[in-house]
């Protein structure tokens, strides 16, 4: 047990004041010996160095300090040997030594001052773990790769990578230690992702070896700049949130000084849903730091029992409506795996997401750019109601699973792209054959891809011109012999796609390649059937994202919908005022109240088609073509 008199020695007088601790040299097998002093932030002269690691579940080791005990996590202390110089005493901070945990006021406080502990500190260690200098060295292997390649125009794996190549060998093993260090604990932690952020330098540690961090941003980046299809494979499903902490990192050391905005707080929240925390309250409290300073003010730090992990969240989702101004939070919310105990408006960010978003960052915003309009402010009749202005759109007629479709072009995908096109035919005439008083027009079949991407295909105006060079690199080469994506060439390659599927359709579903069959007078009119399936590929990999845990549905007017598998027959979709993404709603008895299900795209509506934007700053609103209105209801 901690000596609870060594905190009461050094007390913390002002809001502003935090503990650094001086590390006493010694040998590796040396008691570990410190001594505590208060300082004040605004006024700190004296250098140090902040420390990022995993806590673990042990506290076992003890640390002596002037004549006393603090007992610390098994994995810091370990940090600590490796750190400890033999000559020289060394000024450090980190949280399980500089704050007595123990006392919740103190960890109130603390806590909303760590984004300046690390702001201020003169270098974050990043302590991995032990190991040796493989892990590290794999960092420095690709990246000297990568500078002996040009930046390449398509999703190619650069020559030096072939998997055809004499250098496969080399490739796989740098992979697996590669994914070897992405898989260390520490880049599942979430407080980790604010302390790399915030620090002027960090460093990475893995045993008695370092590495900067920038050095694994710089992978990161010139990954997806040279080799996106071997970025994909380094930072596939398995490393995903080492891929958000990287991917943060860069964005957060770059966007302000390209927009001067900080990232909202809903989008950081979005990327926690992933990341570990002891405390889940500490999924809110742990961005806090990345936060505008409106948010940091609004949502207060509170460990007490008596305020619940609901509350917290609860306060948190009205916290950002209320200074973003849009409903994008709600998009985080996942009905089918929420706790029964949080409102459906609220994100239940302890739980890992499944669903792409719709609203990705690579996106335009949808329903006649919603997400520009202001929320109006509305009253609080209860913690537990959302009152919100929304537009009745339709209602849900018809679900369709896409767990066949998604089984099928898995098995197409290693036979070219005659196969990948049936399996999207036979949803199609699945739909038709259900549907045919609704269904009339062979365009149909471009309904049908526009819904199950979300309408994230190369030749979508929804996706930004510069996300598409990047998802679509083989369309931009290869079909359009690298010309850059525009309103006209993707309407030659929507026609392109949409003459392969009535190809398939009219060949029974044994479609074959027919050059006369397609269009006429395009730059891709004659191209080789295996580059062909390979730019299918791209368009089936966006399919796979979208239509992950999704089904498909159709609504009284005939539009085509995509949404979470609990969307059920009876289901209605509204548009909100600052709302990017339509939404399904489930009626409840009480007239006007609804439970949230979950965002959706729906086809025909995300580009704006039903309404008209008018009004300029705060008065700007939603307007419907259809002459209705927006009408409050209330989401529980």
């Amino acid at each position: 047990m901690s000596s609870p008199f060594l905190f009461s020695n050094s007390p913390l007088q002002s809001e502003d004041d935090i503990r650094l601790f001086t590390l006493l040299p010694g040998n590796f097998n040396d008691d570990l010996r410190i001594l505590l002093q208060p300082v004040c932030l605004a006024s700190n002269v004296t250098p140090y160095q902040a420390l990022s690691y995993t806590w673990g579940v042990e506290r076992t080791h003890s640390i002596t300090c002037e004549g006393g005990t603090i007992e610390t996590p098994a994995n810091l202390a370990l940090a600590l040997r490796y750190i400890r110089s033999e000559t020289d005493s060394q000024v450090l901070w980190a949280d399980a030594i500089c704050i007595d945990q123990k006392n919740l006021q103190e960890r109130n406080s603390q806590v909303r001052l760590m984004g300046r502990v690390y702001q201020n500190s003169s270098c974050m260690l990043i302590w991995l773990g032990e190991g040796g200098r493989d892990e590290l060295d794999s960092i420095k292997w690709f990246l000297e790769a990568l500078r002996e390649t040009p930046e390449r125009r398509t999703d190619l794996i650069p020559t030096f990578f072939r998997i055809d190549n004499q250098d496969t060998e080399p490739l796989r093993e740098k992979l697996q230690i590669l994914g070897s260090l992405l898989s260390r604990s520490w880049f599942n932690r979430g407080w980790t992702a604010q302390e790399v952020c915030l620090a002027r330098h960090a460093v990475m540690l893995v045993g008695i070896n370092r590495l900067d961090w920038s050095e694994l941003v710089n992978l990161y980046k010139s990954l997806y700049e040279k080799a996106r299809s071997l970025a994909q494979r380094v930072f596939n499903c398995d490393y995903r949130t080492a891929k958000s902490k990287i991917a943060r990192s860069l964005w957060l050391s770059e966007l302000p000084d390209i927009t001067g905005q900080a990232l909202p707080f809903s989008y950081i929240l979005s990327l926690s849903h992933s990341e570990e925390t002891t405390d889940p309250k500490d999924k809110v409290y742990a961005a806090l730091a990345l936060a505008d300073e409106p948010i940091r003010h609004s949502i207060v730090v509170k460990y007490s029992d008596t305020v619940s992990v609901e509350q917290v969240y609860i306060e948190a989702t009205r916290a950002i409506i209320a200074h973003e101004k849009r409903y994008s939070v709600l998009s985080q919310t996942e009905s089918y795996r929420r706790d029964p105990k949080l409102p459906s408006w609220v994100p239940d960010w302890r739980v890992k997401r499944l669903l792409q978003s719709m609203i990705a960052a690579k996106y335009y915003p949808g329903v006649a750019q919603g997400s520009r309009t202001i929320v109006p402010e509305t009253g609080i009749s209860s913690l537990y109601e959302l009152h919100v202005p929304a537009h009745y759109v339709g209602r849900v007629v018809a679900v369709h699973d896409l767990e066949s479709l998604r089984s099928d072009l898995d098995s197409s995908a290693q036979h070219g792209w005659p196969r990948m096109a049936a399996a999207i035919v036979r949803l199609a005439c699945r739909i038709r054959l259900d549907h045919r008083t609704i269904f009339s027009d062979v365009s149909f079949y471009l309904d049908v891809l526009r819904t199950i991407s979300s309408d994230t295909l190369p030749f979508s105006n929804r996706i930004a011109s510069i996300m598409r060079c990047c998802h679509f690199p083989l369309h931009r080469d290869i079909l359009l012999n690298g010309t850059e994506f525009t309103e006209a060439t993707s309407a030659i390659l929507s026609d392109y796609y949409a003459t392969i599927l009535q190809t398939s359709y009219q060949n029974e579903n044994r479609p074959t390649h027919h050059s006369n069959q397609l269009p006429r007078g395009t730059p891709f009119a004659h191209i080789d059937n295996s580059l062909l399936s390979s730019a299918m590929q791209e368009i089936t990999r966006q399919i796979s994202i979208h239509t992950s845990c999704r089904s498909l549905f159709i609504t009284t007017e005939g539009r085509m919908g995509l949404s979470c598998t609990s969307t059920t027959i009876g289901d209605e979709v509204y548009c909100f005022q600052g709302g990017a993404t339509p939404f399904v709603l489930r009626p409840m008895a009480r007239l006007g109240t609804f439970e949230l299900v979950a965002e959706c795209y729906l086809d025909r509506v995300m580009k704006g088609e039903l309404y008209n934007l008018e009004g300029e700053g705060d008065k700007r609103r939603l307007v419907p073509k259809d002459g209705g209105k927006f009408e409050e209801i209330i989401l529980i």
